[in-house]
């Protein structure tokens, strides 16, 4: 029998310069969906995303981080590849995303149409530059509880997402999690700055409550057309709740939970859609033993990216 096809999409942070460039160059179907969308941002911001993304002046691994160009990309490239699939007649079971990763799983979900999300990322995106406090977040391979362990380290440092028992994110003012960076990292205790400006998953979220309720209005309490795994509720949605969209900026993520619940229920293929496999890394530290799941990626900081989709593909069983 044919596991259970769980798309996943990621958040702020998994993006890089040159992301997705092999499928956009190469393959007709995601390059068409990509550009398309980036006429809509074109008209939105009155510049070329793609033109962005693709700068053959940018290095790979230099900082991605204005929020106004990576939020429309990672919908943009995120969106372009789960559709082509689907066109083919790809159904996926469910679809997860973490943080701006759930509005493209609910984009997809049918929550929204693909140009009315990107609208929505980017007004996201002018409302954190515009009225955002600077800050940011970052990964910790340690399990959470070491926040409470060391409150001095830790103080005005909020819990952003837990994404395994010894992995979360957190969120801040850069000046602290600079300091927390140093500290850590010269006791030998792994951890990175993530290239985001803001301190999204937390209470530092809060002066822009009433701005982006007002981005929000009108677009929730939608029915879907596939299930969504929320990583703000850890269950299933199966309608866009009211006040949903806030919660995915401001709640901390909780993709162990999330994923968790899933296996419980069922082995899955877990099939990351995002540029860097962190979703996938993520699925794979909270496999249940005996499930049967598996979790794989098309994109990552490799490359490989083409030879990676046509393997999905056969694996899905897609012609040609």
């Amino acid at each position: 029998m044919t596991k259970p096809l769980v798309l996943l999409f990621s958040g702020q942070g998994s993006q890089t310069f040159h992301m997705g460039r092999e499928l956009v160059r190469s393959v007709p179907a995601v390059a068409d969906r990509f550009h398309a969308l980036d006429a809509v941002a074109r008209g939105l911001l009155g510049f070329s995303i793609a033109e962005i993304v693709f700068d053959p002046a940018r290095k790979r691994f230099e900082p991605f981080d204005r929020l106004l160009h990576s939020n429309p990309a990672l919908f943009m490239l995120q969106f372009a590849l789960a559709d082509a699939l689907i066109a083919e007649g790809v159904r996926p079971a469910a679809v997860m995303g973490a943080s701006l990763g759930e509005i493209v799983a609910l984009t997809v979900a049918g929550a929204f149409e693909p140009a009315e999300a990107l609208e929505l990322v980017i007004a996201l995106a002018e409302v954190s530059e515009r009225q955002g406090a600077a800050g940011g977040l970052i990964a910790v391979l340690a399990p959470p509880a070491i926040v409470d362990e060391r409150p001095e380290l830790f103080e005005g440092i909020e819990v952003a997402g837990t994404s395994a028992e010894a992995h979360f994110v957190a969120a801040g003012p850069a000046d602290r999690l600079a300091r927390l960076e140093r500290v850590l990292g010269a006791e030998g205790q792994a951890c990175l700055i993530l290239p985001v400006r803001f301190a999204f998953h937390s209470s530092y979220m809060e002066p822009l409550r009433p701005a982006l309720q007002a981005v929000f209005a009108g677009l929730e309490g939608r029915p879907l057309d596939l299930p969504v795994v929320s990583c703000v509720t850890a269950g299933t949605l199966e309608r866009l709740p009211e006040g949903h969209l806030w919660q995915v900026v401001r709640d901390p993520m909780r993709l162990a939970d999330a994923f968790r619940g899933l296996e419980r229920r069922q082995g899955s293929l877990f099939v990351d859609l995002g540029p860097s496999g962190t979703m996938s890394t993520v699925a794979k530290y909270n496999l249940a033993e005996g499930a049967g799941s598996e979790a794989t990626t098309v994109m990552s900081l490799f490359g490989n990216e083409v030879a990676a989709f046509e393997a999905l593909r056969r694996r899905l069983g897609l012609g040609g």
